[in-house]
């Protein structure tokens, strides 16, 4: 049974050019950024604002896992450590 499309609402397309436009200026600051610091530099600036940004968002996430689960989390963790 096909499923029926949804018409593209103006909400959509307005989230499309604010993901292009995150997207493309991404490359342009990296561009820029390596004129002032080198490769090192402007990669660990890009994981601290990207640690920043997310911080609040896995704070959030981190508090609905229930407390019988982080067990497996835990054990996730070190067998990708001893890998």
């Amino acid at each position: 049974m096909p499923q029926e499309t949804q018409k593209p609402l103006l909400k959509h397309w307005l989230l499309l050019i604010l993901l292009s436009i995150i997207w493309g200026s991404s490359f342009i600051l990296i561009k820029r950024g390596l004129l002032v610091f080198n490769a090192a530099e402007t990669g660990a600036i890009r994981v601290v604002w990207a640690f920043i940004v997310l911080l609040p968002v896995a704070l959030l996430k981190l508090k609905k896992i229930p407390k019988g689960k982080w067990k497996y989390i835990i054990n996730a963790n070190q067998q990708l450590k001893t890998e």
